[in-house]
């Protein structure tokens, strides 16, 4: 056999052995979505963003979604944030929506469809585990009295999902 039918060969295993994570290549090239569910009794404004693309600012009214769909890459997309700001209880929460590798959210909270649910609610912001059906919490709501001010300040993300 020649060296170029090997390689392909061991890719071709590699990409459907569903055991390895050893394939990182094989995670991009596919559609993603971020779901943001407002459970508030209140609006929002919602800003998501990688380092290579802004959604903008988006107002999300109470008992509405917000959908963020996205093809996976390498880079820059890899990791999307997004911020929430709270305008009328003065607070805002910033996270890590989706990130390409970390195992546990993909594989737990986002699924084989990779939709990525994150609920807003009083308490905090909860993800949605595919696996168990539950909401886990990911990111509290911190004050911000600035709030009023500036709805997207872009301050630095903290870890959603803590180990």
């Amino acid at each position: 056999m020649n060296l170029c039918l090997k390689f392909s060969l061991v890719l071709f295993i590699i990409a459907f052995d569903s055991s390895t994570y050893a394939a990182p290549f094989f995670k991009v090239f596919r559609r993603a979505h971020i779901h943001i569910i407002n459970h508030l009794d209140r609006p929002v404004y919602v800003n998501c963003f990688t380092l290579g693309y802004d959604y903008g600012l988006q107002y999300l009214p109470e008992d509405t979604t917000y959908d963020v769909p996205f093809i996976t890459h390498y880079w820059p997309s890899a990791k999307y944030f997004c911020e929430i700001e709270d305008v009328r209880k003065k607070q805002q929460s910033t996270f890590t929506a989706y990130n390409l590798w970390d195992n546990r959210l993909l594989d737990d909270y986002c699924g084989s469809f990779r939709v990525c649910e994150w609920v807003l609610k009083d308490g905090g912001i909860w993800i949605h585990n595919v696996k168990n059906g539950k909401y886990t919490f990911g990111s509290k709501w911190v004050h911000d009295p600035w709030a009023h001010m500036n709805p997207s300040n872009n301050i630095a993300p903290d870890q959603a999902i803590q180990n």
